[in-house]
C-alpha cells in the first residue's frame, strides 16, 4: 500500500470515528513546514508559541463545521491528502500572512527603466507564461507551486506527491521549460 493510500485510508478513518489524534499526529509537521514557508516566503520571524498557535488556526478550520473542510477531500482529483493538507493550511492562514512583500527596487537612476517598453514585454511573456501554464499537468502545477511558492523541501514534494526527489526535479525542469 503507497504512501498515499495509507493516508487517504487515515482521512477517512478519522472521519468517520470524529478522532482527530492520528490526524494531527500525522500532519502536524507538514502544517508547521507550510507555516515556516509561509513566513520564510514574506519575512516574518515567528516564536514557537506563534507557529503553534498558527497550527492550532488551521488545524480548527480544517475542523470546523464537522470537518467540512477535511470532507471535501477528493481522492478522485489527483492530490494527495497531503497537498490537500498544504493547500487548507495556506487557506486558514492567509488572512494572518496576507500577499507576500513586493519586491522593492528604490528610486536611483540605475533601476530607471523605459516602462512603456517595459509593459510592452511584460504583457507578451505574461500572455506567453499564461498559455504555459494551461498546458501543465496539474501534478506539475502542484510540485512548481509547493517548491516556488512554499518553499517546500523537494524531499517533502516528493513524500506529498509519492515519488522519488529525482523525479521532482524531472518534474520541475518540465514546468520551466516554455514552449514558444
Amino acid at each position: 500500500m503507497t504512501q498515499k493510500e495509507k493516508d487517504i485510508q487515515l482521512l477517512k478513518k478519522c472521519i468517520e470515528t470524529k478522532d482527530a489524534d492520528p490526524f494531527v499526529r500525522r500532519y502536524y509537521k507538514v502544517i508547521e513546514n507550510t507555516i515556516r514557508s509561509m513566513a520564510n516566503k514574506r519575512n516574518i520571524w515567528l516564536e514557537e508559541k506563534d507557529i503553534e498557535d498558527l497550527r492550532q488556526d488551521a488545524l480548527m478550520d480544517m475542523f470546523k463545521k464537522d470537518w467540512k473542510r477535511l470532507k471535501d477531500y477528493d481522492e478522485t482529483r489527483g492530490m494527495s491528502v497531503t497537498s490537500w493538507v498544504v493547500l487548507l493550511s495556506h487557506h486558514a492562514l492567509w488572512d494572518f500572512f496576507g500577499p507576500p512583500e513586493p519586491l522593492d527596487f528604490g528610486n536611483n537612476l540605475d533601476n530607471q527603466i523605459d516602462h512603456q517598453q517595459y509593459n510592452e514585454s511584460f504583457v507578451i511573456e505574461t500572455d506567453l507564461l499564461q498559455k504555459h501554464w494551461e498546458t501543465l499537468e496539474t501534478r506539475v502545477k502542484l510540485v512548481f507551486l509547493l517548491k516556488n511558492y512554499l518553499n517546500v523541501p523537494t524531499k517533502d514534494i516528493a513524500e506529498i506527491i509519492d515519488c522519488s526527489a529525482s523525479n521532482v526535479f524531472k518534474i520541475l525542469e518540465k514546468a520551466v521549460q516554455l514552449k514558444v
